[in-house]
């Protein structure tokens, strides 16, 4: 599974960042500034009250340390978390940039074969039994 790296840069005095979320809720912080902008400090933005990052347990709290030019940190997605949330992100003195992540946590409907074979096998039965009832009450013979 891919990571998802945020890398958070400045361009003409705004911070900004660029990330994609992976399925395994890795969040890895980069400041991309050159040394001597400033760290990087992220934090939640309203209406969002605390961030949902955890250890990577997925259970257990996690706040996210200012990172200094050239370094990352490592956060996870909480487990149970399904929601957006609101952060902003500020490297130094440039301007705050504010973005919206949204986690979409898709349910895995695939079917192993061993039940889908149990499955098909009832499905089977009940048509062969319906089809068998059918065409024994065709064959009653008739009284005169």
């Amino acid at each position: 599974m891919a990571d998802l790296q945020i890398i958070v840069e400045v361009q003409d005095n705004q911070t900004i960042s660029n990330f994609s979320i992976p399925p395994s809720g890795k969040l890895v912080f980069k400041n991309g500034a050159a040394k001597g902008m400033g760290d990087l400090e992220i934090k939640p933005k309203s209406p969002t009250i605390e961030l949902p990052f955890c250890k990577s347990n997925g259970k257990d709290p996690e706040s996210l340390p200012m990172i200094a030019p050239g370094d990352d940190a490592t956060v996870y997605i909480c487990s149970n978390f399904t929601d957006r949330f609101f952060y902003t992100a500020q490297i130094g003195q440039a301007a705050i940039e504010d973005p919206i992540v949204i986690i979409e946590k898709s349910k895995n409907l695939s079917l192993d074969p061993l039940a889908a074979l149990f499955i098909g096998a009832g499905i089977g039965a009940a048509l062969v039994y319906l089809i068998v009832k059918s065409r024994a009450n065709k064959m009653r013979p008739q009284q005169g």
